[in-house]
Parts: C-alpha cells; sequence; structure tokens
C-alpha cells in the first residue's frame, strides 16, 4: 500500500511538474548581496516561442552606473541573438533564437544583474521589481501569450542560508 501511494504522489508530481510551465514565462528573483540586490532572470517556452522581450522597472536605479549588467544575457545559448540594456531606472532585454529554434519548455537561465546601491523590500509598496512591455514571438514573429512571475526581495539572512 506504501508503494502505491508513493507512485501516485510521484506521478502526481509530475504531472503538475509538466503543466507549471505549459505557458511562455518571465520569472525574475531578487536577492539582497553585499553592497546591493542580485537580480536573476529566466524564461520558460511553450514550445512555440523563439525570442522574447521584457523590461524589469527597478526602484531606486537612477542611472546605468548604478547596475553592473555584464551577465544580463550571459546565460543564453550562443545560437541566441541578444540585447540588454539598462536605461531609465530599466533593465531592457531582447533575445532571439538565430535559428528560429523554440525556446525550451524548462526553465532556462538568461542573467543576472547586480543592482549597485539598491535595495528591494518585498514588504513595501512600490519597492519591488516589476516586469513591463513583455513579449513572445514564435518564429515568423507572430505574438504569443506569456505569463510574469517576480519573486519578492529575499533577506539579507535567508539569503545568507543559500
Amino acid at each position: 500500500m506504501k508503494n502505491i501511494i508513493r507512485f501516485s504522489f510521484a506521478a502526481t508530481a509530475l504531472v503538475l511538474a509538466g503543466s507549471a510551465f505549459s505557458a511562455n514565462q518571465i520569472h525574475l528573483t531578487t536577492e539582497s548581496a553585499k553592497g546591493g540586490t542580485m537580480l536573476a532572470m529566466d524564461v520558460v517556452g511553450d514550445g512555440n516561442a523563439s525570442g522574447f522581450q521584457f523590461t524589469v522597472k527597478v526602484p531606486g536605479l537612477v542611472a546605468s552606473d548604478k547596475a553592473a549588467g555584464a551577465g544580463c544575457v550571459a546565460q543564453l545559448p550562443k545560437s541566441y541573438l541578444s540585447s540588454c540594456k539598462i536605461v531609465d531606472g530599466e533593465v531592457r532585454v531582447a533575445a532571439l533564437d538565430s535559428t528560429s529554434k523554440a525556446l525550451p519548455t524548462t526553465l532556462m537561465s538568461v542573467g543576472t544583474v547586480f543592482l549597485r546601491g539598491v535595495r528591494l523590500d518585498a514588504g513595501k509598496a512600490g519597492n519591488q521589481v516589476s516586469l513591463a512591455n513583455v513579449e513572445f514571438a514564435d518564429g515568423q514573429g507572430n505574438a504569443l501569450p506569456f505569463e510574469g512571475n517576480v519573486d519578492a526581495a529575499k533577506a539579507k539572512a535567508e539569503a545568507a542560508v543559500h
């Protein structure tokens, strides 16, 4: 009986895991770091999208010199044509697979940005990153639906545990 229950639980978990990433998604995660905040950006494709763009609005980021964007799109595969600009308090990202191959249907890291001197507080309204101008497209340039998810800034103590 225990084995049946374990199998049912495992099968249910696999079904839920597969359905969790059935849409085009952007995932943002922020974490306190010494001297600022680290922003990690990830995407998930629906099996049709081969390109995406989005803007991350960052409260307290007023100049591009306050952000180190060298790793912004560094995790993307080499087949991607990509751009990352830090302008007017925003991190702007665009990427397209040059072969029109679809994005993976699993979580794929885009990259990270260090936000120097920026402290985010999940408990304060207006003091969190937010997504804007999100677009996904297939290999022919047709717009596709999407979802966004922002993981609130983590406390410094929690960051030390990870």
